[in-house]
C-alpha cells in the first residue's frame, strides 16, 4: 500500500471523529429547493466571486436568491487540512482540465500538458489553492486605468476579506448555515431542474465555466458558434479570448533539514490538528512569497516575478499533480529520498 493511501486513510479515521468537524457540517441543507419559484437573482458557480456576490444580495431581505453549484458540499476533509490540500486536485473536487499539448515547453511533463485544476465544489477554486491568498500587485489593478477597480479602491475590499472571522457571526442552525441556500447539482445526473429568474442571472462559472455556458447559450464569436452549429444568440468576439494565467517554474533543492512529507501524517499530528489546530499538519506547505523586480535598473518599483518557498517534500504524489512525467521523479528525485 503506498504512502498516500495509508495517509488518506488515517486522515480520514482521525478527522472525521473529531468533534469540531462533528459539529461542523452536522447539518446540511445544501440540497433545500423548492421547484418553480421565480427567483429574482440566480447566481451560477459558488467559487471566490459567486458565493460572495450570492452572499451579498441575500442581505436584502425582500428578494430570493439562489446560488446553483455543479460540484458537491464543501466538507470534504482534505478542503480543511492545510497538509492534505494537495490532494484535492485530480478528485472529484477538481474540474481537472489540461493546456493543449505545447511546442516549446513543458518536455518534462506528460504529453507536454500542464495541469489546470479549478474549483467544482463549494467555494470554487478558494476550496483547493493550498489555503493560499495574496493581494495583488498594486500596479497591476492601476494599470487597468478603470477608477473602480484601482489599487486605493479595491484596497477596502482587500482589509475586509483579510479581517473577516467566523467566529463573530451570531450561531444559528437555521438561517445561518455555511451553505443554506446553494443547490447543488452532479453534472452527470440525468434529472433536469428548470428555475425561473426575476431579474437576473450572474455567471460566475470561473473563467473556463463562465465562457463555456456563453458559447453554448450563443453568446460568442460568430465564427466560432457557427463552426459548432450553435445558433448565434449576440456576436460578441471577446467570449473565450484574452486568458492569461502566469507561467511557473519548479525549482528542487536537496536539503538535510526534514521537510513537511507524508511521514508526518501521524496519529498523533492528525490528532493534534484536528483538537488544538497545531503541529506540522497546519502547513500547507507554502511558507513565504517574495515580490521581486530582475531588472535592477528599473526605477518604477513594477515586480515582475513571485517567488514561493514551500519546504515540503517534493515526492511521487507532487509530481503526479504536476503531470511531470514518472520518469523524471525517478531519475532525478527518488534516488535522494529516504524515509528518514
Amino acid at each position: 500500500m503506498s504512502n498516500t493511501n495509508v495517509a488518506q486513510q488515517a486522515i480520514a479515521s482521525v478527522v472525521s471523529d473529531s468533534p469540531a468537524v462533528i459539529e461542523r457540517w452536522k447539518r446540511d441543507f445544501s440540497q433545500t429547493k423548492t421547484d418553480g419559484i421565480t427567483y429574482d437573482y440566480i447566481v451560477v458557480g459558488s467559487g471566490s466571486a459567486g458565493a460572495v456576490v450570492a452572499n451579498r444580495l441575500s442581505e436584502q431581505g425582500d428578494k430570493r436568491v439562489l446560488l446553483i453549484e455543479a460540484g458537491g458540499v464543501d466538507t470534504k476533509d482534505q478542503i480543511h487540512m492545510p497538509a492534505a490540500c494537495g490532494s484535492c486536485q485530480l478528485g472529484e473536487i477538481d474540474w481537472q482540465y489540461k493546456s493543449i499539448p505545447q511546442l516549446y515547453s513543458h518536455f518534462g511533463c506528460v504529453n507536454q500538458q500542464s495541469n489546470w485544476p479549478r474549483g467544482k465544489v463549494l467555494g470554487g477554486c478558494s476550496s483547493i489553492n493550498y489555503l493560499q491568498y495574496v493581494r495583488g500587485d498594486p500596479h497591476d489593478y492601476d494599470n487597468w486605468q478603470l477608477p473602480q477597480w484601482s489599487f486605493q479602491e479595491m484596497l477596502k475590499y482587500f482589509k475586509k476579506l483579510e479581517r473577516a472571522d467566523p467566529n463573530t457571526i451570531p450561531r444559528n442552525e437555521h438561517f445561518r448555515n455555511h451553505d443554506q441556500g446553494a443547490i447543488v447539482k452532479r453534472t452527470n445526473s440525468l434529472d433536469k431542474e428548470e428555475f425561473i429568474k426575476g431579474k437576473e442571472v450572474i455567471l460566475s462559472a470561473g473563467t473556463v465555466g463562465s465562457a463555456q455556458i456563453l458559447l453554448l447559450s450563443g453568446i460568442g464569436p460568430r465564427e466560432e458558434l457557427q463552426k459548432h452549429q450553435i445558433p448565434v444568440i449576440v456576436d460578441l468576439p471577446g467570449v473565450g479570448k484574452n486568458l492569461q494565467d502566469h507561467m511557473m517554474t519548479i525549482l528542487v533543492y536537496l536539503t538535510h533539514i526534514p521537510t513537511l512529507s507524508t511521514r508526518d501524517l501521524t496519529p498523533e499530528n492528525l490528532q493534534k490538528w484536528s483538537t488544538q489546530g497545531k503541529g506540522p499538519l497546519t502547513s500547507c506547505g507554502g511558507e513565504s512569497l517574495a515580490w521581486c523586480q530582475l531588472n535592477g535598473n528599473d526605477k518604477t518599483q513594477v515586480p515582475d516575478i513571485q517567488m514561493q518557498f514551500s519546504p515540503f517534500t517534493a515526492d511521487a504524489e507532487f509530481f503526479r499533480i504536476s503531470n511531470f512525467k514518472p520518469e523524471v521523479y525517478e531519475q532525478y528525485l527518488k534516488p535522494h529520498l529516504t524515509d528518514e
